[in-house]
């Protein structure tokens, strides 16, 4: 992996756990419980267009990328909610 490549990826990685954070902030601080989580990821999830999320000179390649982009919003909507999950409060 060449020295631009490999930034691109420390930064997206890094974007992610910033963003993750936020989100369990957020859902925290609004005292959702992991239920309501699920559903506003669900909700999410569903907002998704259905056509082609990344767009490039080349359609086939467009959809490869545009998967690759909902698998994983959906992994990190997955960690999220673990997040939430394992931070839920013990009666």
């Amino acid at each position: 992996m060449d020295e631009e490549s490999a930034r691109v990826v420390a930064t997206v990685a890094a974007m992610k756990l910033l963003l993750g954070r936020l989100y369990t902030y957020v859902y925290t601080l609004a005292k959702m419980s992991p239920e309501d989580v699920l559903e506003v990821h669900r909700a999410l999830r569903e907002s998704l267009p259905k056509q082609s999320l990344v767009r490039t000179s080349d359609p086939a390649l467009s959809d490869i990328m545009s998967d690759e982009v909902a698998r994983e919003m959906d992994r990190f909507l997955q960690g999220v909610e673990k997040q939430i999950a394992a931070a839920k409060p013990q009666s």
